[in-house]
């Protein structure tokens, strides 16, 4: 019954599509996309690593086992400095935290960098956060 209701939810569609990265856009337009380490609302680059272009990337869908929205996808880069670079799990939090959190809209740069969290182990959102601490304490802090 659960899978009924999950396939029947008006939103699977793009879910199973993009995955959390379709929230890119939406966020942006409404100016709760963070920006520059929360500075601003949105980013007026935020297609380049939007959910359209980082679908240019995808090998296949994937999902955990049993869900039917297969939200999670395989990614490769075929060219540019990044040529070979297979990745999954790239996240919404993971395209503000790398991507518009600090002006970045090279997506492959972006995915690149998730790459190097993901084999430190380090949660992208985790990083954004200790960035932005840094920024506060760089600007008002008086032991800086």
């Amino acid at each position: 019954q659960m899978h009924a209701r999950l396939l029947a939810n008006r939103d699977r569609p793009i879910l199973t599509k993009y995955g959390t990265p379709n929230l890119v856009p939406a966020m942006n337009e409404t100016g709760r996309f963070p920006t520059k380490n929360f500075q601003y609302g949105g980013f007026d680059r935020a297609d380049a690593i939007g959910p359209e272009e980082l679908h240019r990337f995808l090998v296949r869908d994937m999902g955990c086992f049993g869900c039917p929205i297969r939200c999670d996808k395989l990614y490769r880069v075929d060219q540019g400095a990044f040529n070979g670079l297979e990745l999954s799990s790239v996240e919404y939090e993971t395209l503000s935290s790398l991507g518009s959190g600090v002006l970045v809209d090279d997506l492959p740069a972006v995915l690149k960098a998730n790459d190097v969290c993901d084999r430190l182990g380090l949660d992208t959102i985790r990083s954004e956060e200790r960035r932005v601490g840094k920024e506060c304490r760089s600007r008002w802090s008086p032991y800086h």
